[in-house]
């Protein structure tokens, strides 16, 4: 009798040692590395970043200017279109924050909080069998960008194709 309570105590902690090495590799996985390594990729990415970020605050400073005593010239720009770029810029600020704190300037990494695995797919489907339906891990950061870039294509189109010509 006393054997088969340490065979099942046994085989609790090795359940719990699978599991407890199920959610570090989880945690590991959460730290996003970019795809990019090394040193160099870090800097090039974080300083990316930053000039893209000054961009677009520029970029709006000036659509915000558009259609006022300073600029009567100018047609006014859709409240939409600032709303989709300040999603934008906010989602890259919101990166470089994230890298800023969990690292050192311009080397730190994001972490990526959010995942919604649905269901996994059944091993008989090909080429995903077995796998995860929905398995990317993000931040809200990269939800902010991601949101703002597809606002932007699918209701202010026109806005940019008149800005191009």
């Amino acid at each position: 009798g006393e054997n088969k309570a340490n065979d099942k105590k046994t085989g609790k902690n090795d359940k719990n040692t699978k599991l407890a090495e199920g959610r570090k590799k989880i945690v590991e996985s959460a730290v996003n590395k970019e795809g990019i390594d090394g040193m160099v990729g870090k800097v090039f990415l974080s300083v990316l970043r930053i000039v893209l970020v000054a961009i677009l605050v520029r970029w709006m400073w000036k659509l915000l200017k558009r259609g006022t005593p300073a600029n009567p010239d100018a047609e006014p720009v859709s409240m939409g279109v600032l709303v989709g770029l300040m999603l934008i810029t906010a989602g890259a600020v919101g990166n470089i924050v994230d890298s800023l704190y969990n690292g050192t300037f311009l080397l730190g990494s994001v972490v990526d909080m959010f995942q919604f695995p649905l269901f996994n797919w059944p091993d008989w489907v090909p080429l995903l069998g077995g796998r995860l339906f929905f398995e990317p891990v993000f931040n809200f950061a990269d939800s902010c960008v991601t949101v703002g870039a597809f606002y932007l294509i699918i209701f202010h189109f026109r806005f940019f194709s008149k800005e191009s010509k």
